[in-house]
């Protein structure tokens, strides 16, 4: 969870987009709010956030087929 705790929640989404459906789950706004760090998005849902960022770690990064769209050009 230390990785985490000063991430924003956007970064997150970004890095993984998978981790998307874990925000939706627990109703933490990652796209116009995202620009809030981890720990304080789980603070003002009193959420626990070593339970959020278990369920985190354990998300597949490989499994979405938009796979690396960092690197994708744009048109």
């Amino acid at each position: 969870m230390k990785s985490l705790s000063q991430k924003t929640i956007g970064n997150i989404v970004v890095s993984n987009i998978n981790t998307a459906r874990i925000f939706e789950k627990y109703e933490i706004d990652f796209g116009f709010k995202g620009d809030i760090e981890f720990l304080n998005a789980c603070k003002a849902k009193n959420l626990d956030p070593h339970v959020i960022a278990k369920e985190i770690e354990d998300t597949d990064s490989n499994r979405f087929y938009l796979k690396d769209y960092n690197s994708w050009s744009l048109p």
